[in-house]
């Protein structure tokens, strides 16, 4: 017969609570079956090992789990979940406990199928540059590297001396260039008119909204949370699920940049418009406009001159010509004969 788990409620003088918690592990472990209360007392043990950061130990762990999840006759159908509910707490990567969920659990799994013991015996003897080593973090990331590109990226770590964070980062902008390499065909014929441009933005918005608000929700929160609670997810789930994120947030910086962009061009016409409806049409005048006085040019000292008109001169008159090319005389003017009366002596 399996043995109690260490942590019995048996102590009078315990909290409520702590008796409380005590009282459902043990009603857990009770309803396990016996190859699977060996499972728990054994993590037991080994999760005092993992505060010292001994990643062997998860590994250990995760190859464990992997036979809990292909024996369910022999281990129980839900074993994860009752493990994850009898197990208190865990070290996490940082050396903080944190409590153990399923997820945890399958993350050790996954940490067990995706890498050998050899490798991960290799991978943490060697130092990064600084001194540091490698933690289960690193691992975690790793596994959603193709295998044929993770020596690579355990280099390029190890000589920039990488964090965990600092290798999310670079895993995502390589899933990124991925995505972009991916993508073929011919590229999309520019708009001709501002107006066509801004109508063709405003159908990708309206397709991008109507996939985030219905697609999304039907065809991927609510599989993989139901993944997640029938065995977990594996890695090249996670891989994608990272690489959506990545330009989905590429996406809205980009939207908001653009959106602000908008609004400044907005507020710009806007402006211009005001500006133009107030000044008067170039041919039209101001009602009570006085004319403009004449000026006058004045000499440099104490002498002043007449005004200075700016009328042209009258063009002389040209003298008309002959039929030979010369001028016509002036006609001399004669006196007309003034008409005597009939009967008027001469």
């Amino acid at each position: 017969m399996a043995k109690k788990p260490v942590g019995k409620p048996n102590d009078d003088n315990q909290p409520e609570q702590e008796v409380t918690a005590l009282a459902e592990r043990k009603a857990v472990f009770d309803s396990m079956l016996p190859e699977c209360q060996k499972v728990a007392e054994s993590f037991l043990r080994k999760g005092e090992l993992i505060a010292t950061g001994n990643l062997m130990t998860r590994y250990d762990m995760g190859v464990r789990l992997k036979d809990v999840v292909t024996r369910p006759t022999v281990y129980g159908q839900d074993a994860v979940e009752k493990l994850a509910k009898f197990l208190p707490s865990m070290p996490d990567a940082n050396g903080k406990d944190a409590p153990v969920t399923k997820s945890t659990l399958v993350d050790l799994k996954n940490f067990a199928e995706e890498f050998t013991k050899d490798e991960v015996a290799n991978i943490v003897s060697t130092p990064k540059r600084d001194g540091t080593r490698f933690g289960y973090n690193h691992f975690r990331l790793m596994m959603r590297v193709e295998k044929g590109e993770r020596q690579a990226m355990w280099d390029k770590a190890r000589n920039e001396n990488h964090t965990a964070r600092e290798m999310e980062t670079v895993i995502k902008a390589l899933a990124m260039s991925e995505t972009k390499r991916s993508g073929g065909g011919r590229k999309a014929k520019k708009p001709a008119t501002p107006v066509a441009a801004m109508q063709a933005g405003r159908d990708l918005a309206q397709k991008l909204y109507n996939c985030l608000n219905q697609t999304m929700d039907d065809c991927v929160f609510e599989p993989i949370r139901k993944l997640i609670s029938d065995g977990g997810v594996d890695a090249q789930l996670l891989a994608k699920i990272d690489e959506l994120e990545y330009n989905l947030l590429q996406t809205a910086n980009e939207c908001e940049a653009k959106r602000a962009e908008l609004l400044r061009l907005r507020q710009e016409a806007d402006e211009a418009n005001e500006v133009r409806e107030s000044q008067p049409h170039p041919w039209t005048k101001k009602p009570n406009e006085k004319p403009a006085a004449k000026k006058t040019v004045k000499s440099p000292k104490n002498h002043d001159f007449e005004p200075i008109h700016t009328k042209k001169p009258a063009a002389k008159k040209k003298t008309p010509l002959n039929k030979w090319g010369g001028s016509k005389p002036a006609k001399k003017a004669t006196k007309k004969a003034k008409r005597r009366p009939v009967g008027a002596k001469r």
